[in-house]
């Protein structure tokens, strides 16, 4: 019988065989392969072929990469933009601006209004400042990982951004790539700042790339990212990039910058003496304007004002379907940030059951009570944000919409339901945690008063005989009836003041 690899082999052979040129013949064609592609060892079992399937696969993404990169720098050559490295630094104080070039009416009438709006966020805000503040940030400390790539890739989305309107088949498929280039820069360079040293600087950098990203990006995407059905995929995917990549990262990172603070917060005397004394700076506040700072950004300029396009019939509103989107992003960065702290308040607490009476477990704590906080004010942020939001959105209950919207609509449904659900359920799972804590506190409690009540060091072997019973002569010791009393008492005061 075949076996899985020699099956393996004979199915990859056949695909080729379907990329074969025609000129070529079939045995010349089987030897470049061979040539392109020589065995590998004999005794490799599924660890190789896996190994080796990831690597195909990160060459694959390299090339795909590169082969945009290409598609990219010809498309702005074509359309006569900018294809040497300018700095980014210097392109800051004029993002969005139009290009100086001559356009045909008729081109100019179908997207006049999007570049026209591209060009008055510029004008609400003075370019000189924010050109000085990102040339400063720029030439401050250097970005922790890749942060050449960051610049880079935000350069490449600003080329695309001045080149919108100039050609007719503008490039939208590559313009989302390059967009998901600069989150990804930023996700990574945001993630190793954690990992070293996260500072003011690092974070204002980081705020000043993701809003030149939703201001460069978002007007385009809104305006040339439509279908006649009324289909907002380009801009539904646009979305998830950030909820995956930038917001969700940030709310992560709520419960390792509350355990890092603490920690520098508790050392010990000796190492502070040896040290020297140094200033404990919190960045969490900070990281929580960041956050609020990026949804208003995207709030802002994802608002359909003035980009009402609508089909023949006048069947599907597309203000509305932006905003059904926009509730998508919140509901789901809310049932995220849940599913979240569950995990931190349910399976961190368990974790570090066994380890109450060290400092490491009351470190924990703390730390769990702190990121609680930050986290709850990030979904007050978000909450505030979907009410404004969902007030401008009208039941469509009388208009016939799209296959597309109204599996938006039951999209979003199911995710109020379920986030609704999953809080309830959270709760429900803390307060049977509590009580669950409270008893095991209680028999602890009754087998200290026992146990110190024992004579000498045998404990529990020491014990005193169990009293008689009342009104006998042998009787000695305090009513039962009283004593449950108290501590029934005892307990349900400690209820009210969990």
């Amino acid at each position: 019988m075949t076996s899985n690899v020699n099956r393996l082999r004979i199915l990859v052979a056949l695909a080729a065989l379907k990329h074969k040129p025609a000129e070529q013949t079939f045995s010349g064609y089987v030897l470049d392969l061979r040539v392109l592609f020589p065995c590998g060892p004999t005794d490799g079992g599924e660890a190789y072929w896996r190994d080796h399937a990831v690597k195909l696969e990160k060459d694959y993404a390299a090339l795909k990469i590169r082969l945009e990169e290409k598609e990219i720098q010809s498309f702005v050559s074509a359309s006569g933009g900018e294809t040497s490295g300018e700095p980014v630094a210097s392109l800051a104080g004029r993002p969005g601006t139009r290009p100086e070039v001559e356009v045909s009416k008729k081109k100019a009438g179908k997207k006049k209004h999007a570049v026209d709006r591209i060009g008055d966020r510029s004008g609400h805000r003075d370019g000189i400042l924010l050109e000085a503040e990102f040339e400063k940030l720029c030439r401050g400390s250097p970005l922790p990982g890749d942060s050449g790539r960051l610049f880079s890739s935000l350069e490449t989305l600003y080329r695309l951004s001045t080149c919108y309107a100039q050609q007719p088949g503008f490039p939208l498929e590559l313009y989302l790539s390059a967009t998901r280039r600069v989150l990804d820069a930023v996700s990574v360079t945001f993630g190793r700042s954690v990992e070293t040293k996260l500072n003011a600087n690092r974070m204002q950098t980081i705020n000043t790339a993701l809003r030149l990203l939703i201001e460069w990006s978002f007007p385009i995407v809104l305006a040339c990212g439509v279908d006649p059905q009324g289909k907002t995929i380009p801009f539904a995917s646009l979305l998830n990039s950030v909820l995956c990549s930038v917001l969700m990262p940030l709310v992560r990172t709520f419960y390792v910058l509350s355990t890092q603070h603490l920690q520098c917060l508790l050392v010990s005397p000796e190492h502070e003496r040896s040290s020297g004394p140094t200033a404990v700076l919190d960045h969490r506040p900070g990281l929580l304007t960041v956050f609020r700072s990026i949804l208003a950004y995207v709030n802002l300029n994802a608002s359909p004002s003035g980009i009402r396009r609508e089909p023949p019939d006048g069947k599907t509103n597309m203000a509305e379907n932006y905003r059904l989107e926009l509730s998508l992003l919140h509901h789901s960065l809310i049932l995220d940030t849940l599913r979240h702290l569950q995990d931190i308040v349910l399976q961190t607490v368990i974790e570090i059951e066994n380890q109450k009476s060290g400092k490491h477990g009351r470190v924990m704590r703390l730390s769990i009570k702190n990121t609680i906080w930050y986290i709850c004010s990030a979904l007050h942020i978000v909450i505030g944000l979907e009410v404004k939001n969902a007030s401008g959105i009208v039941p469509t209950t009388a208009v016939t919409c799209s296959d597309f919207i109204d599996a938006q609509i039951a999209r979003l449904k199911l995710l109020k339901a379920t986030a609704l659900d999953s809080f309830v359920e959270f709760l429900s799972r803390l307060d049977k945690t509590r009580r669950m804590n409270a008893v095991t506190r209680r028999s602890a409690l009754d087998l200290d008063s026992f146990t110190s009540t024992t004579s000498g060091t045998n404990g529990l072997l020491d014990a005193t005989p169990i009293p008689a019973a009342p009104g006998t002569s042998e009787y000695q010791g305090p009513s039962f009836k009283k004593n449950k009393n108290k501590k029934w008492r005892a307990l349900a005061v400690y209820k009210r003041h969990d």
